[in-house]
Parts: C-alpha cells; sequence; structure tokens
C-alpha cells in the first residue's frame, strides 16, 4: 500500500464526522430561524393577541358556567311555584256539573213562582266559587310566571348554545407568524360581526327579568289573599328590584363606580347619546343660553360629549383617568403610590419602588407622599392639639427592614433640601420621624450606615433644637441614643 494513502477504515470515519457536522449546523440554523421567529414583531403580536382572546374567552365560559347553574336553581324554584297553581285554575268538571244543576233549579223555581226564588237564587249565588276578580288575579299570576320560567329555560338554552361555540373556537397556533394573526382579526371580526358578546350579555339580564316577572306575581296573588303579607313582600321586592336597576345607573354619573355591568354599559351608551343631543339644543335653543345655570351645564356636558367615542368600560375608565389627572395637582398625583404601598406592605416595595418613584419626581410632590406612608407604617400615632402628630416606631425583628428602609427614605428627602430650617413644618417632621426610625432600628450595618449619614447631615446644618446632637459622636453611641431629644425637639417645635 503507497505511503500516506488513506485506508478504508479512515474513509468511513471521514463520514460519519462531515454527517455529525451537517447535523449540527442544521440544528444551529433551525434554532436560529426559531429564536428570529419569536423575536420578530409580528411573533409578538401574535402571541400577545391570542394570550388576550383565550382570556377573554376563558372568562366568557366561566361566566356562562356560573348562568347555566344560577338558570336551573330559578327553574327549579319556579316549577315548585307554577305546577301546582297552574293545576288549581284548570277547570273542574264536577264544578261545572253542579253550577249547571243549580242553574235548571233556579229557573224551574222561576217558572214554579215559588216565594222564597229570591232566598234561594242568593244563596246560590253566594255559594258560588266563581269570582271574576281572583280569576282575573289567577290568569295574570300565571301569565308572569310561566314567562318567567319560559326566560329561564331559555338562557339555559342559549348558555349551552354559546358555550359550545367557545369551545369550537380556535386556540393559539404554535407557529407565531403574521399568518396567526391574520387568522386572529379575522375570527375576531366574525365575534364581533355576529354579535356573540351582545348575545352574552343578554343572558344575565334575561335572568334578572325573569326573576323581577316571579316577584311581582307573587306580590299579585298575596294582594288578592293577604294585603299585610302583601305590603310586606312588596318593601322587599323593591328593594330586589331597585338594586340592579340602581347599580346600572350610577356608572354613567360616575366612572369610578365598580358596578360596571353590560345593562350599565347600555344605559351609559343611551345617557352619552341624550348629552350629546341635550349639547346640541344647548347650543341652537335661545331660552338655555339665559338659563340660571347655563355657565355650568356647558362644562358638565362637554365632558360627555367628547366620551361620547368610547367603545367600552376600559376606554371610557382610561378618558376619565385622562381628564382626572389634567385637573390634579403633581402632589396628588403622587399620592397613589402612598395608596399601593398601603396594600402592598412589603418591606421590598419601598428600596424597588418608592425610593426611585419619589427620586424622579420634584420635592415638593414627594414630602406629601413620605409623610402619608410613613403614618399608614408608624406603630403609634399620638395626636397633638395643634393639629400635629407624632409617629412613633418599636423595636420589632419582624419591622427592621421596612423602619430601615423608612429611614433612608427620610434622609434622602432631608439630602434633597438645600438649607434645613427650624421653621419649616415639612422639615420638622421629617426630622422628628427619623429619630424616632433610628431609635427603633436594629444593630446592623445597614442601620449604623444611616446613622452615619444623618449624624453628617444634621451636623452640617446645626438647628438650634437638634444642638444636643453637636455634642455627642453619634457614630459611636448606640443608635437608640439619638432619639432622646425626640421629645425635647417636638417641645420646641410646639411652641
Amino acid at each position: 500500500m503507497p505511503c500516506g494513502a488513506p485506508t478504508s477504515e479512515a474513509q468511513p470515519k471521514s463520514d460519519i464526522d462531515g454527517s455529525v457536522d451537517a447535523e449540527i449546523i442544521r440544528s444551529l440554523r433551525e434554532a436560529l430561524q426559531a429564536k428570529q421567529s419569536i423575536d420578530s414583531p409580528w411573533a409578538k403580536c401574535a402571541k400577545q393577541a391570542w394570550d388576550y382572546e383565550e382570556s377573554v374567552i376563558r372568562s366568557w365560559q366561566e361566566q356562562i358556567n356560573n348562568w347555566i347553574l344560577i338558570a336551573g336553581l330559578i327553574s327549579a324554584a319556579l316549577t315548585v311555584f307554577v305546577a301546582p297553581y297552574y293545576t288549581s285554575i284548570q277547570p273542574n268538571p264536577q264544578l261545572d256539573i253542579i253550577v249547571a244543576a243549580s242553574a235548571r233549579f233556579l229557573l224551574t223555581v222561576d217558572s214554579q213562582g215559588y216565594a222564597d226564588a229570591i232566598d234561594i237564587r242568593r244563596t246560590i249565588d253566594l255559594s258560588s266559587p266563581i269570582d271574576p276578580t281572583k280569576a282575573a288575579v289567577a290568569g295574570t299570576v300565571n301569565i308572569l310566571w310561566i314567562s318567567a320560567l319560559i326566560l329561564t329555560l331559555g338562557v339555559a338554552s342559549t348558555a349551552i348554545s354559546v358555550n359550545q361555540w367557545l369551545y369550537t373556537f380556535p386556540r393559539q397556533d404554535t407557529e407565531l407568524t403574521r399568518q396567526s394573526v391574520r387568522m386572529w382579526s379575522f375570527l375576531r371580526r366574525g365575534l364581533m360581526r355576529w354579535r356573540v358578546p351582545v348575545i352574552i350579555n343578554l343572558l344575565p339580564i334575561m335572568l334578572q327579568l325573569a326573576l323581577s316577572l316571579f316577584l311581582i306575581g307573587l306580590v299579585q296573588l298575596l294582594w288578592t289573599a293577604n294585603k299585610v303579607a302583601a305590603y310586606v313582600i312588596m318593601v322587599m321586592v323593591a328593594v330586589i328590584v331597585a338594586v340592579p336597576i340602581v347599580t346600572a345607573l350610577i356608572p354613567s354619573v360616575s366612572p369610578d363606580c365598580p358596578f360596571k355591568s353590560p345593562q350599565a354599559w347600555w344605559i351609559l351608551r343611551i345617557w352619552l347619546l341624550s348629552i350629546s343631543l341635550a349639547a346640541v339644543m344647548c347650543v341652537t335653543s335661545y331660552f338655555l343660553r339665559y338659563y340660571r345655570f347655563a355657565t355650568t351645564l356647558p362644562s358638565r356636558l362637554q365632558w360627555y360629549v367628547a366620551a361620547a367615542k368610547v367603545a367600552n368600560w376600559r376606554q371610557f375608565e382610561d378618558y376619565a383617568v385622562r381628564t382626572k389627572t389634567a385637573e390634579e395637582d403633581d402632589s396628588v398625583k403622587l399620592l397613589m403610590l402612598a395608596e399601593a404601598d398601603s396594600v402592598v406592605m412589603d418591606e421590598s416595595f419601598l428600596t424597588s419602588v418608592v425610593r426611585p418613584c419619589l427620586e424622579q419626581n420634584k420635592l415638593k410632590a414627594s414630602q406629601p407622599v413620605l409623610l402619608r406612608i410613613l403614618q399608614h407604617r408608624a406603630h403609634d400615632v399620638e395626636s397633638h392639639t395643634n393639629g400635629s402628630q407624632t409617629l412613633k416606631w418599636f423595636s420589632s425583628e419582624q419591622d427592621s427592614t421596612a423602619i430601615i428602609a423608612m429611614g433612608q427614605l427620610c434622609l434622602d428627602m432631608l439630602y434633597r433640601h438645600d438649607v434645613l430650617r427650624q421653621d419649616n413644618r415639612e422639615q420638622g417632621q421629617i426630622v422628628q420621624h427619623l429619630l424616632y426610625l433610628i431609635r427603633a432600628m436594629p444593630d446592623s450595618q445597614s442601620a449604623k450606615d444611616v446613622c452615619s449619614h444623618a449624624e453628617a447631615r444634621i451636623r452640617n446644618h446645626s438647628l438650634q433644637w437638634l444642638s444636643w446632637i453637636n455634642e455627642q459622636d453619634i457614630g459611636k453611641i448606640r443608635m437608640c441614643d439619638l432619639a432622646i431629644g425626640a421629645g425635647r425637639k417636638r417641645r420646641l417645635y410646639s411652641r
């Protein structure tokens, strides 16, 4: 064999290495394409659109399942009343025979000319069970109850059909491409075109209408039997019927009201349309121009006229927030941060959210927020006759991290002031709160850092009512001793 010639064993090995390299290259290429596909704008659009659609479909399915259950309960309750009552108003053949025999007897008595014919006729008339008033009431009650039962069964039938539509609604594609977005848009337009949301929103309204018809029929039935009981039941029914009506009207005049429902949305649309027409009449009417509240009416109408273009509750709420935010002061706008902290009540929220937000806003707007946060996180609050408050904290392992974070927030606020003045009320409050926070801090390095920065800041601005601090080496003494003069400072400040 010539020297350097490839052997037969080396040839298959090189082929295997070549095929492995080709497979690796192909896998890397597919992975790169998949990553580019995921990071593409159309892929992000498809994911967000399909995620939103699936959440809406899931919410509809949960609501429909609940309505089917409620419709079944109402149908069962209606059947208990309708079945016996409907049987009681059916014609009685035996009673018809008795009435016919009585009529023949009266004819015989009249024809014979008996003297007691009038008394006999009166006796038969009084004993007759037929009462036209009760018969009319029975017919009305029967109509109301059967109508309520039909509406309830209609809700159950429609809900089952809608549930089937939603279960057959396509789910998100595995490949997030532009074609996936096109498919979502096609299906979304179909839902809107065939009024599927409107059909779903009609179901609870039909249930409430069925319940109202049943209650009205019950009051009418009791009215003929016992008026005292009817009055009591009427008050209860009025309250039950008034609740959904009033709660559907309030969101139209109060955008922040949480009583938002499909019927409330329709009432809002009617209200906005009416306001728009009234605005046109207000502009064109000579009488309304000189009416006594003509100066305020246009400003009230203008808000609703501009809101007439909203298409759903989300847009209506966004419009209300934008207009309200434009009228508020910066300090009022930032108070929502303190409100969020009162709900979260987490130590990391102070450092990761509150501190950066306060640093990004103006000092005048940040100080009221810090004072509000300190107030609802304080362990004890002492109110004084002059209207001031003393916030106190106690040493607690549970709140040690939050106490150090609040002390750092107070220091940040003091460092943003160019000069500390004794007659500045807000500065005095922050210093006072800082002293009580330092007293409650644990013996840790982070607390010592806060103490050291507080010493440096206060020494740079020697105030008359904090002169006791300059006589001591704050960095070496126990941190709780730093707040010894807090009570003295408060007495001087109250003067």
